[in-house]
């Protein structure tokens, strides 16, 4: 029996191959990304994945109360701007 992962700001699915190349079993993996770009390339690496649009959609809250794992990961930040 595996696990179910809810992955927030989930880019590529790196989470997910993170899980296979450590040899967990993953029974369900639920992600929010709102990058168009990021989401193509995870819908064609892993068309299993259960998409569930941005965080703040309302379906969220429903999904957080049912999974105890979490995949927090963060965007990447906006370069400094250096002001002269």
């Amino acid at each position: 029996m595996g696990i179910t992962v809810l992955s927030l700001f989930d880019g590529i699915s790196c989470g997910m191959v993170a899980l296979e190349r450590a040899g967990i079993e993953v029974d369900k993996y639920i992600a929010y990304e709102i990058e168009h770009n990021a989401i193509e390339i995870s819908k064609k690496n892993y068309p299993e994945i259960v998409r569930g649009g941005g965080r703040n959609k309302g379906r969220f809250y429903k999904v957080q109360r049912k999974n105890r794992h979490f995949n927090w990961w963060q965007p990447m930040p906006e370069p400094l701007q250096l002001r002269k």
